[in-house]
């Protein structure tokens, strides 16, 4: 959230401080009165050209080609930061909506049949079901420790060990009775 904070500060100080230069620099470079400056600036960088202000200087426009170039680099950053925002906060909510059928999934009756089915894939997992099996009298440290050991487990599904036809009865049975 910080980074979008900051990322929108800077989005909003961009068209800011191009205004500030530009109006300086045409204030000091054509000798315009404030108000003209900041017209001929909004006028040069919107790239509308009205042609009642132009530079009458070299060095007017030089910083006019070049007060063009900032103004529409600035419009196209803001843009693509705006829209790959929007693209962002579309995919967050995908991402979201998806994790949470997932989860449904896995938290219904189809989830419970099929991680049993999973966990009988798993070559190695005898050796950690020995340490799963706690009493009332584990202490807060035991459970700290089995809860350190699961997240380090690296969970295998042993090919040779699925059994396809009994997976999908499962599947299939769950499937209908959840639902």
């Amino acid at each position: 959230m910080r980074t979008e904070l900051k990322r929108a500060r800077i989005l909003l100080s961009m068209p800011v401080a191009v205004l500030i230069i530009g109006t300086a620099g045409f204030m000091l470079l054509e000798n315009l009165s404030l108000m003209d400056a900041i017209y001929f600036t909004i006028v040069t960088i919107s790239t509308v050209g009205y042609g009642d202000i132009h530079p009458t200087s070299v060095a007017g426009k030089i910083f006019g080609i070049v007060m063009i170039i900032i103004g529409i680099g600035t419009f196209l950053t803001i843009v693509t930061s705006v829209t790959q925002m929007l693209v962002q906060m579309g995919q967050d909510k995908l991402r979201k909506q998806r994790l949470n059928m997932l989860i449904g999934v896995f938290f219904t009756e189809v989830g419970n049949k099929l991680l049993e089915l999973f966990v009988q894939y798993d070559p190695h997992i005898r050796d950690i079901r020995k340490d799963c099996l706690f009493s009332e009298s584990w202490s807060t440290v035991e459970f700290a420790c089995l809860k350190e050991q699961l997240q380090h487990y690296k969970y295998i599904v042993s090919p040779e060990l699925i059994e396809l036809e009994i997976m999908c009865n499962c599947w299939q049975s769950a499937k209908w009775d959840t639902f």
